[in-house]
């Protein structure tokens, strides 16, 4: 992954190295490194004991933030390379079975190990850390955020704020009654019967809450908590103004927030696939949102409206832009992917040219941005310009015609 900084004078660039490539008895080491960007050169190498999954730069480019595969978030001096801070928020995660095992010798075959070069049991974590580690593994499972627990970090403009986007997860998980059970440890009465694996997984209740947490990125607290979102949350990013702020759930919604208050302005509903990017306009009142399936949203922030979708084609050699209306503008290419359809029926469409006059809107992606919110005069759903099929008949029984009149039956189907 790379990260270019605000000002533009660094590039980040995080690396994991291979575990096959690194001595026996040590972690494989993760690296960030930092480019100076106007000379070229490699200004900085961030050592990290696990993999980075996510970075971010201060809007004035001397601070740099990191997200763990564990949840932990890491302040990096820019200049120095130093380490400014942990954020602590995972169950956990300053627990890691091989780093608390050191680098002892691996025994000989045939020799018996030297137990003073054994790990330190007291760096085992006891039931309750077990009891949260697992909670948090359960809940990244199920909270659709691809087993993190902490998934996006945003600077305000200001560098004042460090909003962190993931989940928080609760669980009736009893790891000292589970391995009570396992050795035979853990006393039963007569009447109740073995706990089986069935019943054990019938019975266990894993709640997830997406939560956006803010933080003081000076002193390291956390200043507040915004929870909302049913499932995880898979981005975040402030207005320019630091007024406002947007999450992007694994649901596929949107939730606005006000800072100050920590309350939800409005909830957008539309995207059908996984929110991947999100940014605000630089007067705020524009949201866009780019999701898996290659849309790109635009959204008025002030009503939650959503206003357009903006489509690549042909690896980006056309383009449409669409309300959801139907007005639409785009290449001259892109005309020909566009097929009315009607009654909800794939193979009951009509070619784009049957509206084009009522629909064809040229500018309006630009219209849009200037604040403009054009609409159809009427509802496409009430267009319907598909011929009727006509059938003409004798109205009485199929007998040859003797005469000069007839009695005929017109059958219409389809009309409009």
């Amino acid at each position: 992954r790379v990260y270019f900084s605000p000002d533009g004078h660094s590039l980040a660039v995080t690396y994991t190295m291979s575990q096959g490539v690194q001595m026996i008895g040590r972690l494989p080491s993760s690296e960030v490194r930092i480019w100076d960007v106007t000379t070229g050169h490699e200004a900085q190498t961030l050592t990290l004991s696990t993999s980075p999954v996510e970075a971010g730069f201060s809007s004035d480019g001397k601070v740099l933030a990191t997200v763990s595969t564990q949840g932990e978030i890491t302040l990096w001096d820019v200049a120095s390379g130093s380490r400014l801070r942990s954020l602590a928020s995972s169950p956990g995660q300053n627990f890691n079975p091989l780093a608390s095992m050191g680098n002892f010798p691996m025994p000989q075959p045939g020799k018996r190990p030297n137990l003073k070069n054994m790990p330190n049991m007291a760096n085992l974590p006891n039931m309750a850390d077990l009891n949260a580690m697992m909670t948090n593994m359960l809940g990244t499972m199920t909270a659709g955020t691809m087993g993190r627990n902490v998934t996006s970090v945003s600077f305000s403009p200001d560098g004042k704020i460090l909003a962190s986007g993931g989940i928080e997860s609760k669980s009736n998980l009893d790891m000292a009654g589970m391995m009570g059970q396992a050795t035979g440890n853990q006393k039963r009465s007569k009447n109740q019967p073995p706990t089986s694996s069935e019943d054990f997984l019938r019975n266990l209740k894993v709640e997830t809450i997406g939560q956006v947490v803010l933080w003081n990125p000076e002193t390291g607290r956390q200043i507040g908590a915004i929870k909302g979102h049913g499932k995880g949350i898979t981005d975040v990013v402030f207005s320019r103004d630091a007024k406002m702020i947007a999450s992007a759930g694994s649901d596929n919604t949107i939730k606005i927030w006000e800072v100050a208050a920590q309350r939800e302005l409005r909830t957008m509903v539309g995207h059908t696939a996984n929110i991947e990017s999100m940014d605000f306009s630089p007067d705020g009142k524009l949201l866009a949102s780019a999701s898996d399936d290659g849309s790109t949203f635009l959204w008025d922030t002030n009503t939650g409206e959503h206003l357009l979708t903006l489509i690549s084609l042909d690896d980006g050699g056309e383009w449409m832009v669409v309300t959801p209306e139907g007005l639409f503008d785009g290449t001259p290419g892109s005309w020909n992917q566009i097929l009315w359809r009607y009654n909800q029926d794939t193979f009951n469409v009509a070619p784009v040219e049957w509206f084009f006059n009522e629909f064809y809107s040229p500018g309006l992606l630009s219209d849009i941005f200037a604040g403009k919110r054009p609409h159809v005069a009427q509802d496409i759903s009430k267009k319907d310009r598909r011929q009727p099929i006509v059938k003409l008949s004798t109205s009485g029984a199929s007998e040859n015609i003797s005469t000069r009149t007839v009695k005929v039956r017109i059958d219409v189907a389809d009309a409009a």
